[in-house]
């Protein structure tokens, strides 16, 4: 009786022990992890450098990895156990990491404590949603990577800033909306030109009404008759759930 349920634990033993390398098998071992096959060799050249030039300046300990898939895993709680005390220099803190897992079209920026004051979520969310996004739903991985890790270089190393984000509102969404407000506004500046000539009519015809009295004083001719008409009138640093997510 007892034999097929030791046999059965021995198989599940077994393959528990086979299931241990490929639960632990992502992990920040470079700068660039492409676990999920998408850069060329090209792609993972340029992007290196780029984060090598961020980390010989001192500014950040930079990594980007990729994964197949987040297994079930929220993408936060993923990307903070894969950097934290792995990514940064431990008195600065500086380590920050690009996650990207392909199936679940999910994105992650995840910052050091020490980046936070510089790399704050709006800013790192920006990036993601101007350089990733419109890279990534063409399929060209690489390229959005790069971009954006060009402008985190040029934030941390030169200082400089952001251009201003990529409206999303189409011209089809600006017409109809200049469209309602020259129905809006169109009716009032109708009612105030005829309220402006309905003015000028009384006041040409006040004028005239004077003109006419004081003619009739002066002994002008009598009995003939007047008329008008009216008007109308839109690296081993510690991280502290400091980044941004997104998806594509």
């Amino acid at each position: 009786m007892r034999k097929p349920f030791v046999v059965t634990f021995v198989i599940l033993f077994l393959f528990s022990l086979l299931a241990i390398p490929f639960i632990h098998a992502y992990e920040i071992d470079s700068f660039v992890n492409d676990y999920a096959d998408v850069l060329t060799d090209e792609d993972e050249y340029e992007l290196t450098s780029i984060l090598i030039s961020i980390f010989d300046s001192g500014a950040a300990e930079y990594a980007v990895v990729t994964v197949p898939s987040l297994g079930g895993q929220d993408i936060e709680s993923y990307s903070f156990n894969l950097a934290n005390g792995v990514l940064g220099d431990p008195e600065k803190n500086n380590g920050l990491l690009l996650l990207v897992a392909i199936e679940d079209r999910e994105y992650r920026f995840e910052v050091g404590r020490g980046l936070e004051p510089t790399l704050n979520d709006a800013l790192v969310g920006r990036i993601g949603r101007y350089y990733l996004v419109p890279y990534f739903k063409e399929g060209n991985y690489g390229q959005g990577m790069i971009e954006a890790s060009l402008a985190l270089e040029r934030m941390l190393i030169n200082g400089e800033s952001l251009p201003e984000e990529k409206s999303e509102i189409d011209w089809f969404v600006w017409t109809m909306i200049i469209f309602a407000l020259v129905f809006m506004i169109f009716p009032f500046v109708l009612a105030l030109f005829r309220w402006k000539r309905t003015k000028e009519y009384f006041t040409a015809a006040a004028g005239a009404a004077s003109m006419w009295n004081s003619y009739r004083s002066s002994g002008g001719f009598s009995g003939s008759r007047s008329g008008g008409r009216s008007g109308r009138s839109f690296g081993g640093g510690s991280f502290g759930g400091g980044g941004s997510s997104g998806r594509w």
